[in-house]
């Protein structure tokens, strides 16, 4: 595997180029990571839109439940250090405090959209828990009729639009459609098996057995006995690809390809114990 792996193919940059015109519009960009990934799990290019057009952003921490919290909490604290507001959500209850964000929204917002409305796009890379958050906002969205509004671009000869779903009369707040956001590319071999571990790059451009390899030194020896303990395995597995035979064999698995399944369910579930893949002693840089 290349220093770099790119999985940027063409409609994901004209998607990006349609996307830089909608955050243009937008008035605050609500980030969302995997807690156990607080610093790989973004797109440094959103970050460097935002600050060309001078957006406010909130992140959120979503899968807490599964992380180790006292490491993600550090980035929490430098997050908040240089300007940042964050918030948790947790996993299994698949929901936020939804006014708790509207209200962070504000604190971080000018003052002048309690009356003219703040438009919010909330975003993420693939498999973050982007989709409940959304949906939990659009369920608000309900409670007003007709709330389906357009805002034009205030920049001349454009005739762009950004359409939105009011979630809050006060303050005002929007939501605007949200489409996906992808890595240009991954800066190396370890930060691509992380992401094929919490379900972000597919497990067949890594290949099963590598990350099944990668999963078993990742979590570590006492984790894996706890599994194998647990699904009460023949023996205790003592490689990647024993913890694929032996997974296959106790449930009686079609082949390694449905263990490697089995394993990397495990892993999203919570079932090896909260971990934090990502190194959180560096510095942040935004």
């Amino acid at each position: 595997m290349s220093s770099k792996l790119s999985w940027f193919p063409a409609h994901m940059h004209r998607a990006m180029s349609q996307l830089e015109k909608r955050l243009s519009e937008i008035d605050i960009f609500v980030e969302v990571r995997d807690a156990r990934l607080p610093m790989s799990s973004f797109n440094k290019n959103i970050d460097n839109i935002l600050r060309l057009h001078q957006k406010k952003k909130i992140v959120i921490f979503n899968k807490w439940d599964l992380c180790d919290p006292d490491m993600t909490r550090r980035v929490q604290e430098e997050l908040t250090v240089i300007g940042i507001p964050s918030l948790k959500m947790d996993a299994k209850m698949r929901k936020l405090d939804m006014p708790e964000l509207i209200s962070t929204c504000r604190k971080h917002s000018s003052e002048k959209f309690s009356t003219v409305g703040m438009w919010m796009m909330v975003g993420g890379i693939p498999n973050v828990g982007k989709s409940a958050i959304v949906n939990g906002l659009r369920v608000l969205a309900k409670n007003f009729e007709n709330n389906a509004v357009s805002k034009s671009s205030p920049k001349p000869c454009q005739t762009t639009h950004v359409t939105g779903f009011k979630v809050s009369a006060n303050p005002v707040v929007y939501l605007v459609d949200t489409p996906g956001i992808f890595l240009p590319y991954i800066e190396n071999e370890l930060m691509a098996m992380d992401l094929g571990l919490i379900g972000t790059l597919r497990s067949s451009i890594i290949g099963n057995l590598k990350l099944i390899d990668h999963l078993y030194n990742r979590v570590g020896k006492q984790r894996v006995d706890n599994i194998a303990r647990k699904w009460c395995l023949t023996t205790r597995p003592k490689s990647g690809e024993d913890l694929l035979h032996r997974t296959m064999e106790a449930f009686k698995l079609a082949d390694l390809d449905a263990a490697c399944e089995k394993l990397l369910e495990a892993f999203r579930e919570g079932e090896f114990g909260r971990i934090t893949l990502d190194s959180v002693h560096v510095k942040i840089k935004h």
